[in-house]
């Protein structure tokens, strides 16, 4: 019996669209003006640890720091593990307070990635005693923390083809709409063919999957053909991720 994939990873850096909604502001914030705002914000933050920040909506990093800058650029950066090794990978964007949303236009991300041009905005709920609280359309709730300047950080991160940022199955199953598992074919099964791959999907804009790379084979092509006519009928949250790395296990068990 072919045992429950666990999605592990994914490739590039998943940046969420939101949109406004009306959110019933707390702690003295619907008394502000946006200008109010703005300048409360201007600064150095730190975020949750391994909370969903706002920039690194769906990927979890040791630590993540946001700058906020008067004249209207910001970057966000995250700490993560690469083979070993802390390095740091950054988003710069360009910010402002519209309606009490903080927004961010991301204009460059280090190491090169997809995402470019996204907006993304998160509600401010409250800004008290250096803690800003904020909310995505999705309910999701983030704190910042405020901190008088960055710590030392490790080397950026340049091995940008290779790193893969880790993830839980259950935050995939969060930008995931529809996963059906592939079938162990019953060729495979009475020859007892096993084996473990990796499958990249390239997303269309609506969340389908337009294309797959086999970034590691399973070692079978009977295998890799039925997990690929599995994943082509997966289905994404429009505008969340534009690749998605998927690990996939045919695996029998001793008694099948």
């Amino acid at each position: 019996m072919m045992r429950p994939f666990n999605p592990t990873t994914l490739s590039g850096l998943i940046l969420c669209v939101f949109c406004a909604t009306p959110l019933q502001a707390r702690s003295g914030v619907a008394n502000k003006t946006d200008a109010d705002l703005a300048a409360a914000v201007i600064g150095t933050w730190e975020g949750q640890s391994r909370s969903k920040q706002f920039l690194w909506r769906h990927l979890s990093f040791r630590k993540s720091f946001l700058t906020l800058n008067a004249d209207g650029t910001c970057k966000q950066i995250g700490i993560t593990n690469d083979r070993g090794s802390l390095r740091r990978v950054e988003v710069e964007a360009k910010w402002r307070v519209n309606d009490r949303y903080l927004i961010a236009e991301v204009i460059k991300v280090t190491p090169a990635n997809q995402g470019i041009g996204f907006e993304l905005r998160d509600k401010i709920e409250s800004i008290e005693d250096g803690v800003v609280k904020l909310r995505a359309k999705t309910g999701e709730k983030s704190e910042i923390h405020r901190i008088n300047r960055l710590p030392a950080l490790p080397p950026v991160l340049t091995a940008s083809k290779t790193w893969s940022p880790q993830i839980s199955a259950e935050e995939i199953r969060q930008i995931a709409v529809s996963t059906p598992q592939p079938d162990y074919p019953s060729s495979a099964r009475q020859r007892r063919i096993q084996g473990s791959g990796v499958f990249r999907l390239s997303l269309t804009n609506t969340g389908e999957v337009a294309s797959i790379q086999v970034l590691k084979s399973t070692g079978s092509q009977i295998l890799d053909a039925a997990a690929e006519k599995a994943l082509r009928k997966w289905r994404f949250k429009p505008g969340i991720a534009k690749k998605v790395n998927v690990p996939i296990n045919f695996l029998l068990s001793r008694h099948s």
